[in-house]
């Protein structure tokens, strides 16, 4: 799931649908998770846009798990570049006697602006709470089934 202009800090409720045929007892919530909010790192830069990102996917039991939690930002980033100088023109003419050579002149050095599009993705912490059956509770949940 993408977020646009998020930074996280919110919390993922992992539950069963009401309409879900599930034992009696047993709790609708799976698991809770609790995503901090992202720092920006760029946050100053042109152009900076950020999104943030959860991945979720069901492990072996076919149970959804959040996996990962990252933001994502882009940004232009502006680098002052040296211009290519032009090729210095010399004469192969033999320099007459008592006459010295004059130096060529210095050419002003001239820079150009370059752009350049950035992106860097960085992990958010996060902390889940389990809504497992206590071990009390997977007794009677099996005796129930037997």
């Amino acid at each position: 799931m993408t977020f646009d202009n998020k930074v996280g800090d919110c919390s993922l409720l992992v539950r069963y649908a009401d309409s879900a045929d599930i034992l009696p007892g047993l709790p609708r919530e799976i698991a809770k998770y609790e995503i901090k909010a992202a720092k920006l790192k760029h946050a100053a830069d042109r152009d900076h846009k950020y999104k943030f990102l959860l991945m979720v996917s069901n492990n072996i039991h076919q149970i959804p798990c959040l996996e990962n939690a990252q933001i994502v930002e882009d940004w232009i980033e502006e680098k002052k570049v040296a211009k290519p100088k032009p090729a210095v023109k010399t004469t192969d003419a033999p320099v007459e006697e008592g006459k010295e050579q004059k130096p060529a002149e210095p050419v002003p050095e001239e820079f150009e602006i370059k752009t350049q599009s950035k992106s860097i993705t960085s992990s958010v912490s996060w902390e889940t709470s389990s809504y497992a059956l206590t071990p009390e509770q997977r007794k009677v949940c099996k005796d129930v089934e037997e």
